[in-house]
């Protein structure tokens, strides 16, 4: 009789604790953010546990996915904590990847970060849960306990871990979708009245002619209205009806026009006809026993038309009862959302896009910082000498226009080809972007400049180093122009120069670019007399 009444405490406890929980998650699914703090404190109260964590998914996309912190409770108190956790890391991730609880008497020592005022002593077990609903992982619940956590209250927070994954799943279901199965449900309500009302009326036609006279008016009325709004469910729904087999008995001019099937082609055919190779056997095994025990199904998926392209729809399948409460017969009911599903999916390969642009525009915006900083200070100096100090604009949202317009950019690859020129480059020597692209730097070459020159700049720049000197260029109308010019090398993953990026300042005083020019070739110790 004590295991009985034990049994039956833990079941009461258990119905409580859903029926409680329920209700937070209707009540407080409008503020998601503010649901997962409720909900963890609710659980870490009702467990009469000391810490808890939430994680939910963060799907960005399929290459960078990830468990995000929303919710953290210990002690009695909410903890603003941030924590990201990745797929197969440390037991959350673990968890997520397998999509089976862990339960540990044996808790590292570092797993447990936060401690109480009181003390430092650790938790006695663990307990972390996914949140999971059709196979479908949205997030994990980690509690932390004193007191070890029977059997019942594990099962209890598995099954609350389905309702709690079921609410995340429907915040992120399209509105359209969700009034479109709102008003479905609604017309179901509404005739089962109708038909509760004309049970009623049949027993009362025998009263009086009249009576029957009215009554048949009214039936007649109600079943207008009923096919009227079947019409309009007809035209934007695919509807079809099978039996205890799966074979259709029925379908719609919708579900014609949007599969290709013709009605002939497909009544007393199985459903699998409409099967997508991407479903695996798994949900529609879900499915079946969902239907088979009397419950409706719903969900979104792929199936495959008559000339095997792709179509999404998202679909209701609710079986009819016999008198002896079995069923008998299935009706199912699916909105096409294909543009809909495409639409998702451009958006998701634009964002990734978008994300790796900018990845890519950080990495080049770090590179010209860099070089800016060098030439920044060589115009100093340029600056100092010619007495033509200028200042340099302070607001950082106007250093590139300023390089842009002030300063010669080309980019090579590791033979010297050129691979990009800005317009400051076109303005001074004259070529067009389309005449400079593809071809050598010496295209700029001054015959008057000595080989050596350029002999150590290849080999102090293939050595991973960035060479700087002052050099004659030039234009395409034969005339010459002087720059101050830094080039890099960008090394590649093996640490060798995969290409080269050159900055140039150019010198409007010949007499002062000529000395620079001397000084640099004494420097150097270069001949100036060898030429190319």
């Amino acid at each position: 009789m004590t295991e009985i009444k034990q049994e039956e405490e833990e079941r009461r406890w258990s119905v409580e604790g859903l029926a409680r929980f329920v209700e937070i998650l209707r009540n407080h699914n409008q503020d998601i953010d503010n649901l997962y703090n409720v909900i963890l404190a609710e659980l870490i109260k009702y467990l009469k546990a000391n810490q808890g964590s939430l994680f939910v998914l963060n799907a960005e996309s399929d290459e960078d996915s990830y468990l995000s912190m929303v919710a953290c409770y210990a002690y009695d108190r909410r903890k603003f904590l941030s924590k990201r956790v990745e797929p197969g890391e440390g037991l959350v991730g673990q968890v997520y990847l397998e999509k089976e609880s862990i339960y540990l008497t044996d808790i590292p020592a570092d797993h447990i970060q936060i401690t109480s005022g009181l003390g430092a002593s650790g938790p006695r077990c663990l307990l972390i849960v996914p949140l999971k609903v059709n196979e479908q992982i949205f997030g994990v619940v980690e509690i932390a306990s004193f007191t070890p956590l029977l059997p019942y209250q594990r099962d209890f927070i598995e099954k609350l871990g389905e309702s709690i994954a079921a609410t995340i799943s429907s915040a992120k279901i399209n509105e359209r979708n969700k009034s479109l199965l709102e008003l479905s449900q609604q017309q179901t309500a509404i005739m089962r009245e109708q038909e509760e009302e004309m049970r009623q009326n049949l027993e009362e036609l025998s009263a009086t002619q009249e009576q029957m006279q009215r009554r048949m008016d009214e039936s007649l009325s109600i079943q207008r209205e009923l096919d009227a709004r079947m019409q309009v469910l007809s035209k934007v729904a695919l509807l079809t009806e099978s039996d205890l087999y799966g074979s259709i008995t029925y379908v719609n001019d919708k579900f014609c026009e949007v599969s290709g099937w013709s009605q002939q082609e497909v009544l007393g055919k199985p459903h699998s006809i409409l099967r997508h190779p991407d479903n695996p056997k798994e949900f529609y095994k879900e499915m079946w026993a969902t239907i088979k025990n009397g419950r409706m199904w719903q969900g979104r998926f792929p199936n495959r038309a008559k000339d095997g392209s792709t179509y999404w729809v998202d679909s209701a399948i609710a079986p009819v009862m016999d008198q002896t409460g079995k069923p008998h017969k299935y009706i199912g009911i699916r909105f096409d959302v294909t543009d809909q599903v495409n639409k998702e999916k451009e958006l998701e390969e634009l964002l990734n896009e978008m994300q790796q642009n900018r990845e890519e525009l950080l990495a080049q915006e770090e590179e010209l910082r860099q070089n800016l900083e060098e030439i920044i200070a060589t115009q100093e100096e340029l600056h100092r000498q010619l007495n033509e100090s200028q200042r340099l604009q302070r607001e950082a949202t106007a250093r590139e226009k300023v390089f842009n317009l002030t300063t010669i950019l080309s980019e090579a690859d590791a033979y010297g080809t050129i691979i990009y020129v800005n317009d400051k480059l076109c303005e001074v020597s004259k070529y067009s972007r389309e005449e400079l692209i593809g071809k050598p730097h010496s295209i700029f070459r001054d015959p008057q400049m000595p080989k050596a020159l350029f002999r150590l700049m290849w080999s102090t720049i293939k050595k991973g180093e960035a060479f700087r000197g002052i050099i004659k260029n030039r234009a395409k109308d034969g005339t010459h122009y002087w720059v101050d010019a830094v080039i890099s090398p960008v090394l590649n993953e093996e640490g060798k120069p995969g290409k080269y990026i050159g900055t140039r300042y150019v010198i409007p005083d010949d007499t002062l670019a000529e000395m620079l020019f001397n000084r640099m070739i004494e420097e150097l110790e270069i001949h100036s007399q060898e030429k190319y």
